[in-house]
């Protein structure tokens, strides 16, 4: 890992443009809804707002008193939030740069975060085996699920309505979970190393979810969550 981000274009093979102003290593890359531009985190306790077209630096934000880690956008484009090592997390104005909600409650470093699509709730996800769901009207947080028993590496929404919710931990499993009692309605066992991350596909066919999945024993699975149980489908890694 290093201080600099690439942006592609998947049929060519040499990257389209370089964004360079990070001191340390970049930790996550998130798209604003819009699509013209990028928000980054990274080990030298900064985020920042970048322009994909001109591949120039708008906004330098620095707030956090750790490495900052994760990072998440509103769907309406309107606030950003991100989060350290140190458990804190920090909702963010884009318009003006500003912290204007600061999130505690987790005991260790928040890993990854999520705005629900309809944008009431943000959940995030912790070294502390909890993931913490924050109603974003009152700023509080409505529940603690604790979820896993290794660091959660991802907290993702399901695109659309968000009646679904996958968590991916270092224990070696995904859950996923309804967002209407927030309770776990399948385990998905498969890998045989901590589940460095994990996503909702966007295609539903015959009643069927479909997440992916990537892990430390140097395989991609692709599952389909409901109906029938089905072995997940593999792709290894090349070494």
């Amino acid at each position: 890992a290093d201080s600099r981000i690439n942006l592609w274009c998947l049929t060519e093979s040499q990257p389209l443009g370089v964004l360079e102003g990070h001191e340390d290593r970049v930790n996550r890359v998130v798209f604003h809804p819009m699509g013209e531009h990028l928000i980054s985190t990274s080990h030298d306790m900064s985020w920042r707002l970048w322009d994909i077209a001109t591949s120039s630096e708008l906004l330098l934000q620095e707030g956090h008193s750790r490495a900052t880690y994760g990072a998440a956008v509103h769907p309406d484009g309107s606030l950003v939030a991100t989060s350290d090592l140190g458990g804190v997390v920090r909702v963010w104005d884009l318009r003006s740069g500003k912290s204007i909600m600061p999130l505690t409650g987790h005991g260790k470093q928040v890993m990854s975060l999520d705005f629900h699509p309809r944008g009431q709730y943000l959940a995030t996800a912790a070294d502390d085996h909890s993931v913490r769901i924050w109603d974003m009207r009152k700023r509080r947080c409505l529940h603690n699920l604790l979820s896993h028993n290794k660091l959660i590496s991802e907290v993702s929404f399901e695109k659309g309505e968000g009646r679904l919710m996958l968590t991916s931990s270092y224990d070696g499993t995904i859950k996923l979970w309804n967002t209407t009692e927030w309770k776990v309605v399948k385990v998905l066992i498969g890998h045989e190393g901590r589940v460095m991350g994990a996503d909702h596909i966007p295609m539903n066919s015959n009643g069927h979810h479909y997440i992916g999945s990537v892990a430390f024993d140097r395989t991609l699975k692709f599952w389909s969550t409901q109906g029938k149980a089905e072995p997940p489908t593999d792709t290894p890694f090349m070494a």
